[in-house]
């Protein structure tokens, strides 16, 4: 997996956060070089959102009378969060893909991750069909889609995992709830829902982190999973270790090129 680390400052066109040196400079996206003033060569166009970073390395040559690369930007983020706690999380109940509604409790979570993600402007979204994720997004500009929605439980829907776990034992409870390719009757494992989140993300998502905007995904605890998964390419014995917080947001870095760059893991404040 991942490890989390620091992301670097980010400056927009809509308000530049603290100071950029390179503000002045004309990017050139083929090249990767930062062109001295007025320089043309072909179309130039500042990236939208960079992430720049200062490499000390990589001064002005001036004995070449040339710039050489002062900055190395990142494309875009990708914040992943798990919907806030909700009725049926209070209650320890199975919810699948039965659709409740957040919990009091829950709404707080959602405005306190808010705060945790200050700082990242966030320009496309999207979200799952089902109440809970829509409703810790909220006042954000969504794309919704059922590829995003919860596992479906099948049986064990609507019922109390606790329970569950005494009746099943802990062995065979840890299987069904965190398993990679453990059958449910009548509902999905984590490989069913890998197979229609990773062709959303990687014909809709990764199109928004092309085309550089910072996307936002808010969904649930199995489908971000199995996203997560493809990301950070987790084998599928260590799968069932991974577990998403209610109070978490887990930020990526993207380069140009759509290399994961780095990851940090921010949580409701």
């Amino acid at each position: 997996m991942v490890e989390s680390g620091s992301l670097e400052n980010c400056y927009t066109r809509k308000g530049i956060e603290g100071s950029n040196p390179s503000a002045s400079a004309n990017w050139n996206f083929a090249s990767e070089k930062v062109l001295p003033r007025g320089a043309s060569r072909g179309e130039e166009r500042i990236p939208f959102e960079p992430f720049l970073k200062y490499t000390a390395a990589n001064r002005v040559s001036k004995e070449r009378g040339a710039s050489k690369l002062l900055y190395k930007y990142y494309m875009a983020y990708l914040v992943l969060v798990r919907h806030s706690f909700s009725e049926y999380n209070q209650l320890g109940l199975w919810t699948g893909q039965t659709d409740v509604e957040l919990s009091p409790n829950g709404v707080t979570q959602a405005r306190q991750i808010g705060e945790a993600l200050r700082g990242i402007p966030i320009h496309k979204a999207h979200t799952s069909l089902l109440r809970r994720a829509k409703q810790t997004l909220h006042h954000i500009q969504t794309q919704e889609h059922q590829a995003l929605n919860e596992r479906h439980y099948g049986i064990y829907t609507g019922k109390n995992k606790w329970q569950i776990q005494d009746e099943l034992g802990q062995e065979e409870f840890l299987r069904i709830r965190r398993g990679w390719d453990h059958a449910i009757p009548q509902g999905e494992t984590l490989k069913d829902v890998y197979q229609r989140v990773v062709p959303y993300y990687e014909s809709v998502i990764a199109l928004d982190l092309a085309a550089e905007l910072n996307t936002l995904v808010v969904a649930h605890g199995n489908s971000l999973r199995a996203l997560i998964k493809y990301l950070e390419q987790v084998a599928d014995h260590e799968i069932t270790q991974l577990e998403i917080g209610h109070d978490e947001a887990h930020c990526y870095t993207f380069d140009a090129k759509q290399r994961l760059i780095s990851k940090e893991i921010r949580r409701a404040v």
